[in-house]
């Protein structure tokens, strides 16, 4: 069999998940006895904090983890609370033997978690585990061993994936069929539906719907990586070529799904000016612009004589309009034709030959983008600028 990555999410699958404060709806390793070890104010902010994320109100995940890294600093979470719950955290059932006698000629083991940093690296050390990569990492002052800093890192939700494909390709890896993953939470439904092998591991509901396989516990028994062992060492490359075609299918499912709850949010979004950075231009986007065009219609205006570039990324993309900026009645079939897309990028040029109306009456978010210093006869710095306004105006903040 080709080698092969084995990645596996941290909290609640490595290391098991037994404290919940009450009223929350799941459990966690360290999230909530950190809140806990707070005292009340703790555990009150910590669900104050998750049902402000259940209400959508933060902007993506990266900004709840930092909400709750600052409630920590705050309230004085000190370098001897914190070890102590990362030394109390205790494995699941046979995650310990499972790592001993992995097959590592096959399987190359990968963590990937959506916690601290910290846990990512104890199971490193203690399961000889090579790669490993956590969301959130924390620095205590060595005078009064106070949390003072923390670092972040965009590990989670679609996160992870976009660090297990960079090790796919590291190591030569095919990734339609050249891994696996195993993982707990709602937060793992998104890597799991990219992968060809899936594990859920005493699962939510979301990710057992996804998964190839479901491990679960009984009354008398917990559920064991001795039954991740054993399936793998049934699984053959067919099985992997199988479970990558039950994988497209099943992103095409849940890529019409996120469709249609764009629908929705493209409503809702704010109709002012986003602002495209200097760095769009330069910085290789999260997702490809081809990706993001899939999920909503977008027209550019400009003028075609004069911008071979955006011509050709209009023939390039079907959901990617040209319009001339040559009208101002709001009757003009191109203003009507406007107001149905879901974000317009307006060349800063042909501002000036739109004087009879205001792009603001539209009502439909848009973006003023330029002739990118360089760019002559290449599409390819618009191109990286206009993914990045859209990741960021329509993924970023509903990162959920």
């Amino acid at each position: 069999m080709n080698k092969k990555l084995l990645v596996c999410d941290v909290e609640g699958t490595i290391f098991a998940a037994r404290y919940k404060l009450d009223g929350m709806d799941y459990a966690s390793t360290m999230w909530q006895p950190l809140a806990n070890s707070l005292g009340e104010e703790g555990e009150r902010r910590e669900k104050e904090l998750h049902d402000r994320w259940e209400g959508k109100e933060f902007a993506g995940y990266l900004d709840w983890v930092k909400a709750t890294c600052e409630m920590h600093r705050n309230l004085g979470l000190t370098k001897q609370i914190f070890d102590r719950l990362l030394n109390l955290a205790e494995y699941n059932h046979g995650v310990v033997s499972f790592f001993e006698q992995l097959d590592r000629n096959t399987y190359i083991p990968v963590l990937i978690s959506g916690g601290f940093q910290e846990l990512v690296r104890r199971a490193q050390s203690e399961l000889k585990i090579p790669h490993g990569h956590g969301a959130c990492e924390y620095f205590f002052d060595k005078s009064d061993n106070l949390l003072s800093l923390f670092s972040l890192v965009p590990c989670d939700w679609e996160g992870k994936y976009r660090y297990v494909r960079t090790l796919l390709d590291d190591y030569g890896c095919n990734p339609n069929l050249d891994w696996v993953f195993i993982g707990d939470g709602k937060n793992d439904c998104d890597i799991a539906s990219r992968a060809p092998i899936s594990f859920a591991f005493d699962a939510h509901q979301r990710l057992r719907e996804i998964a190839t396989y479901c491990i679960d516990g009984h009354d008398d028994s917990p559920a064991s990586f001795s039954e991740v062992a054993d399936i793998l060492s049934t699984l053959t490359e067919h099985d992997f070529e199988n479970g990558h075609k039950r994988a497209q299918k099943l992103g095409s499912k849940i890529h019409d799904e996120k469709r249609e709850i764009n629908k929705v949010k493209f409503a809702k979004k704010s109709r002012d000016e986003v602002l495209v950075l200097d760095r769009d231009y330069v910085q290789t986007p999260e997702m490809h612009l081809s990706e993001l065009l899939a999920m909503c219609r977008v027209a550019f205006i400009g003028q075609r004589k004069n911008h071979n570039s955006f011509v050709e990324l209009e023939d390039r993309y079907d959901n990617l309009k040209m319009i001339e900026a040559n009208f101002e009645h709001k009757n003009n079939a191109d203003y009507k034709a406007l107001k149905q897309r879901d974000f317009i990028f307006v060349y800063v040029d042909c501002i000036s030959h739109s004087q009879g109306w205001r792009i603001e009456e539209l009502g439909v978010p848009f973006a003023k983008i330029k002739r990118h210093n360089g760019e002559i006869n290449s599409s390819e710095p618009t191109e990286r600028a206009m993914a990045n306004v859209l990741y960021r105006h329509f993924v970023e903040k509903d990162n959920q």
